[in-house]
């Protein structure tokens, strides 16, 4: 950002916009009655489905939604499962995605955002698969 008004303006944005990602009611892309990322949480638990099956059964089994360990990482932007240039970087890819005026791109930064939860699934799954209770999977999430 070359001036720091722009900088504001455009992380006032993002704090307006992000409590829309998960309303049911307002999509901040297509102004309809369904949440975007609510559709891409579909998306992502039909991948999680196919690539992680036995994730997918032990949270069933556990009764603990996918969508809850998701939205707790979103809300702190993963900034607890990894590094801040990590964090950053994924921030720049979210500012870049959401400022550009294609409707791709604007999808593709929620990819961005759901992208590092299946990585955490994925890499944290043999202590998820052995977690005896939710707690357990919660703080290893």
């Amino acid at each position: 950002m070359a001036e720091e008004e722009d900088a504001f303006w455009l992380l006032n944005g993002i704090v307006r916009m992000i409590p829309r990602l998960f309303s049911t009611d307002v999509s901040c892309l297509l102004g309809g009655r369904i949440s975007v990322l609510r559709n891409e949480m579909t998306a992502f638990k039909a991948i999680l489905r196919e690539n992680l099956p036995r994730i997918c059964d032990k949270l069933r089994i556990l009764g603990l939604p996918v969508d809850y360990l998701i939205y707790g990482s979103l809300t702190s932007f993963y900034a607890s499962s990894f590094s801040s240039d990590v964090v950053l970087r994924l921030w720049d890819l979210l500012i870049f995605n959401l400022a550009n005026r294609d409707k791709v791109a604007k999808k593709r930064a929620l990819w961005y955002m759901m992208a590092p939860a299946y990585w955490i699934l994925r890499e944290r799954q043999t202590a998820i698969l052995e977690a005896r209770n939710v707690q357990q999977v919660i703080d290893l999430y």
